[in-house]
């Protein structure tokens, strides 16, 4: 079970390629930047690092999606 799942990620990598890979680790670090700032009490930076990585996330999605 744990190898398919490995193959499954290894695979969606393959697919997005490159961009998508780095893209798809910008998001998570926009993602831990907002929930830090959303603890520590800035919400404006907050919900822009939510933003970004909402937008981020799309764009992986469609990288990974697409038809090659």
């Amino acid at each position: 079970m744990r190898n398919a799942t490995a193959t499954r990620f290894l695979d969606l990598i393959r697919r997005a390629g490159w961009w998508g890979t780095g893209i798809f680790v910008g998001t998570f670090f926009f993602l831990t930047g907002g929930l830090i700032s959303l603890l520590d009490g800035d919400f404006r930076i907050a919900l822009q690092s939510l933003f970004v990585a909402a937008l981020l996330g799309c764009i992986t999605f469609y990288l990974v999606q697409r038809k090659r």
